[in-house]
């Protein structure tokens, strides 16, 4: 109370600093409490995006190597030929030069017995023991990482390290009569995960301390990328993220993700997951540089503000005291008080009557800008309600309401955006009503508008939720397919142009589309290449006959494939 009562000069640098002090400390505070975990949520989300990507490529790639070891027991000679075929080894041989990754690949027959291998390695062993025997004579499997002792000796590995792991992708052999022959097993080392996630992680120097784990069953370590090791509690097992710390200590926390990989596609689940990890207080260095920066300007500026309030006190001291009797009136609700201040300072006076003029200007000015903040607050809205109907309308086909060419072409740029960074491809289907002429010159364009609403609606309720649909022009529609390979884009074409042709229309009967199918590249300079592949495969499906599907490594009913299709002009 003491300095509160005090000078005006003390009052002044009190002021000054307080005011300071109620700007510098909420903003110290914003950064402690609000912008830090704003910092760690983001953090938090981009490690789920890194894992989600890392989880989706592994997927991809995991059933890629179960379809090749299935694709290769289907194979006539597998199927067929005798155990001792010399052209068996040979074949096996000729896979692994062609997959480097697979360590080694062998044929057992039903007892157990390795019977044709690369380089003849274990050939004669029994294996009937091993898990991915039992599972593989049953159906395809993806079993590991599993020690392997024989092979770690029969390759020449460094057995004082260990035994090497292996990932071990098998399949039943069946002979003609569809009778269990044998099992066929691909046994790939473990550090082919490496090369498969690699090219996603981020460096040491984009990311500080980031930590990726690739992790298999009961939490086995198939690959690892990082220095420091992420925290496991009591049981030996890793926490149970995704989680938000809520350590008092951010300082000490490690923001993790865990993703499991999908196995939804595999005929045995993997159980594999992905493990991104950060400290916290890599996420959190630039705040902390903030505040001490930020502390260090409030005490600067503190005292700098201080000693000029205390040296313009002096300055306006003498007047002070009738401006305080002024004052005094104004506070007691005397709205009328007068400014009559004595004094010989030319500059206090025009304080006074500024003082003065300034009190009449502002509650006139107050009036008049609530005034004007309420009809601005209006307009702004009625604005914002306007502009996003005119972005919804300008988007949409009115006839079908569907997305229209515009919206379409924004889709497809996205998709090509994401596709470049993500190496993740997607197909676009280009749909062509049949015959959609003749209807219109026969039965009239409001038919021929019914007849694309009726398309419109089959096709809303035939694609699947993640894919996009619009009408592209005319009597065509465009769908994106994201995340999809070729064959499940085909079944899904092939969904559509059943369901429309199994649907007919009252008024003109069975309606057909022709259906042009093209898979994105990365090697694809524009989102362009991708429609206008399969407007060229849309114009093949149409000189095949019409109501089909055609597409890159999909033969129509007349037999066309790609190459014959890109000839045909």
């Amino acid at each position: 109370m003491r300095l509160l009562s005090g000078t005006f000069r003390q009052r002044i640098a009190l002021l000054f600093v307080t005011l300071m002090l109620a700007v510098g400390l909420p903003t110290y505070w914003y950064i402690e409490r609000v912008y830090e975990r704003n910092l760690l949520e983001h953090e938090r989300q981009d490690l789920r995006a890194l894992g989600h990507s890392i989880a989706t490529v592994l997927a991809q790639n995991i059933h890629e190597r179960q379809r090749e070891v299935i694709l290769l027991s289907q194979m006539p000679l597998f199927r067929r030929a005798p155990f001792d075929s010399a052209d068996l080894t040979a074949t096996l041989e000729r896979v692994q030069n062609s997959y480097p990754d697979y360590s080694w690949i062998g044929l057992v027959d039903r007892q157990g017995i390795v019977r044709a291998a690369t380089l003849n390695q274990l050939v004669g062993t029994s294996v009937k023991d091993r898990p991915w025997f039992s599972e593989g004579i049953l159906r395809p499997s993806v079993l590991g990482p599993a020690p392997a002792p024989m092979l770690t000796r029969v390759l020449g590995a460094d057995s004082r390290d260990g035994p090497l792991w292996l990932i071990n992708f098998s399949a039943p052999v069946l002979d003609d009569n569809g009778t269990v022959r044998g099992v066929l097993e691909f046994r790939a080392r473990k550090d082919w995960v490496g090369r498969v996630v690699a090219p996603l992680i981020p460096g040491e120097d984009a990311v500080p301390g980031l930590e990726v784990f690739v992790l298999g069953e009961h939490d086995a370590v198939i690959h690892r990328v990082g220095v420091n090791a992420v925290p496991a509690d009591s049981t030996g097992r890793r926490p149970d993220p995704p989680f938000f710390p809520d350590d008092p200590d951010p300082q000490t926390s490690t923001l993790t993700a865990v993703i499991p990989v999908s196995d939804a596609s595999l005929a045995t689940p993997v159980g594999w997951s992905v493990v991104v990890a950060r400290p916290a207080e890599l996420t959190l260095a630039d705040a902390n540089t903030l505040k001490r920066a930020l502390i260090t300007f409030q005490i600067l500026a503190a005292l700098a503000f201080a000693a000029l309030a205390w040296w313009l006190a002096g300055l306006l001291s003498r007047p002070m005291e009738q401006l305080s009797t002024v004052a005094r009136q104004i506070e007691a609700g005397d709205e009328n008080a007068d400014f009559a201040v004595k004094t010989s300072s030319f500059e206090a006076r025009e304080l006074v009557d500024a003082l003065r003029g300034m009190a009449d200007t502002l509650l006139n000015r107050q009036q008049a800008l609530v005034e004007s903040n309420r009809q601005v607050m209006q307009h702004a809205v009625e604005l914002e309600d306007g502009n996003k109907q005119l972005r919804r309308l300008s988007r949409r086909d009115p006839l079908t309401g569907l997305a229209n060419r515009l919206a379409a072409d924004e889709r497809l740029n996205d998709e090509f955006v994401r596709m470049k960074r993500t190496k993740t491809g997607y197909v676009v289907l280009l749909m062509d009503i049949d015959f959609f002429k003749r209807v219109n010159d026969t039965l009239g364009h409001a038919v021929g508008d019914e007849v694309l609403r009726h398309v419109g609606s089959i096709l809303k309720w035939r694609v699947r939720e993640s894919d996009f649909l619009a009408r592209y022009g005319g009597e065509e529609f465009l769908a994106i397919l994201p995340a999809t390979d070729v064959a499940a884009a085909r079944k899904v074409a092939e969904k559509i142009r059943s369901a429309l042709e199994t649907e007919p229309l009252p008024a003109v009967g069975t309606i057909t589309l022709s259906i042009g199918l093209a898979m994105s590249r990365p090697e694809q300079r524009t989102a362009d290449e991708v429609v206008i592949e399969a407007d060229r495969w849309l114009y093949a499906a149409k000189r095949a006959g019409r109501n089909q599907v055609a597409g890159s490594g999909i033969e129509t009913s007349h037999g066309l494939r790609q190459g014959q299709a890109a000839g045909s002009g």
